[in-house]
């Protein structure tokens, strides 16, 4: 059950984040463009790290409490995108540079991503309604 949630929490995140990145493309990578400019994290971020670490505990406690099958999907895809979570809290400045340069200058890439992120939101949603 709890994969399940974790799978809509995931998917829902990811479509909300890939849609608006398509629609409201200059606001939302405005306002990103303006906290990962920042020397210090702001509140918001944060909160993402918070939101990230949250699902980490919750997948671990559902992977060591609840096993289902294929709940590795998520156990080893959540453990990645954490130690990405890691390197954001503990290498601030240059991430957060890196970040701000790829929204500058690459704005296909930008487009390509949200329209992955979109996809991957759609095998999270498989995942909840097929598999767990």
């Amino acid at each position: 059950m709890l994969f399940e949630l974790i799978s809509i929490i995931l998917g829902t995140t990811a479509l909300i984040k890939g849609l608006a990145g398509i629609f409201i493309h200059d606001k939302l990578y405005g306002w990103a463009e303006s906290h990962y400019s920042k020397k210090e994290k702001s509140r918001t971020i944060y909160l993402f790290l918070v939101y990230a670490f949250l699902m980490l505990a919750i997948t671990f406690y559902a992977t060591i409490y609840q096993y289902t099958a294929y709940g590795w999907i998520l156990t080893i895809f959540i453990s990645v995108m954490s130690l990405k979570t890691i390197g954001l809290i503990f290498n601030w400045e240059k991430t957060s540079q890196k970040l701000v340069a790829f929204i500058k200058h690459d704005g296909k890439k930008i487009w390509l991503l949200d329209i992955l992120v979109i996809f991957l939101s759609m095998i999270f949603f498989s995942l909840a309604f097929f598999v767990y």
